[in-house]
């Protein structure tokens, strides 16, 4: 099984089912009236994709059955789950509320101009 959590794009099926899940956002926090609640993952069907509200899932790592395939990951990747694995350590054990995990400033993606076509 995979150690940490997910990339987004990875493959999962949950326990007791059979239909595949796309890891679409990671670290999912809802708001609701009595508590805020923080999920390991959203997903989405797969290959489908995302569909409507109704057809996202919330899930944890302990609810993955299978990792069918890891989602692509790169140095900014890299970066942003030390970020996610240390905040998610910490909301799991109390160390730091939700809304404290609200707060985190993340560091700006790197932009890449488009190509110049005229090569």
């Amino acid at each position: 099984m995979w150690e940490g959590l997910l990339p987004v794009g990875s493959i999962v099926i949950l326990k007791g089912t059979e239909q595949k899940i796309m890891v679409a956002g990671v670290c999912q926090i809802v708001r609701e009236e009595k508590e805020d609640i923080m999920y390991d993952y959203s997903g989405v069907l797969h290959p489908y994709g995302y569909i409507d509200s109704e057809q996202l899932y919330l899930f944890d790592r302990e609810d993955i059955a299978t990792v069918v395939s890891i989602g692509y990951m790169d140095d900014e990747q890299f970066r942003t789950f030390g970020i996610l694995t240390d905040l998610n350590r910490k909301v799991r054990t109390g160390e730091m509320t939700i809304d404290e995990a609200l707060q985190i400033e993340w560091p700006e993606p790197e932009i890449l101009p488009p190509e110049d076509e005229s090569v």
